[in-house]
């Protein structure tokens, strides 16, 4: 069976559009270690690009064959591999609990580097451009997928996502 998003554009809604229901005590775990490995690795890689820039900013500062100008580039890569630490540890922010919708996927696209699926809601008949794609199956049409809403407490924007609705072995 193929799809074809522009079949869609018509029911194009939101993830407000969708009725959920609360997750179960096995999907709630399996969602809080996806959390936790996408947390983890986030944090890993942000770590080495701190640790790289700050080898760079040493040897560019200690070295004589350079001029003053890789050491200020070497210093300003520091500041933004802090900055997009913080960024990246802010968005991984854990949620307190879990909410589902089921739908199947659409289509697939990839934005810097991360995987973003349109996914289409036949119970709510709503059809959803882009949300972003956690789990680490291979992608194909018509896969059964799961839409997540994340509450992350009292007053914060929930996290919304998409994983696979068969067990990931990874995760």
């Amino acid at each position: 069976m193929i799809f074809d998003p522009a079949e869609y554009t018509s029911h194009k809604g939101t993830t407000e559009d969708i009725t959920y229901r609360k997750a179960t005590e096995e999907e709630t775990a399996r969602l809080r270690r996806l959390e936790n490995l996408r947390s983890k690795i986030t944090g890993s890689v942000s770590l080495i690009i701190i640790g790289f820039s700050v080898a760079l900013l040493i040897y560019f500062s200690t070295s004589k064959e350079f001029s003053d100008i890789f050491m200020y580039a070497a210093g300003l890569f520091v500041i933004l591999a802090v900055l997009n630490s913080i960024r990246a540890f802010v968005s991984t922010r854990k949620s307190n609990s879990y909410e589902i919708a089921e739908g199947i996927m659409v289509g697939y696209m990839e934005v810097n580097n991360r995987p973003y699926m349109s996914v289409w809601c036949e119970k709510d008949e709503v059809y959803i451009p882009k949300l972003r794609y956690l789990s680490t199956f291979h992608r194909e049409q018509g896969m059964p997928l799961l839409i997540v809403r994340g509450d992350r407490g009292e007053g914060k924007k929930p996290n919304y996502f998409v994983v696979t609705a068969a067990n990931d072995p990874v995760i």
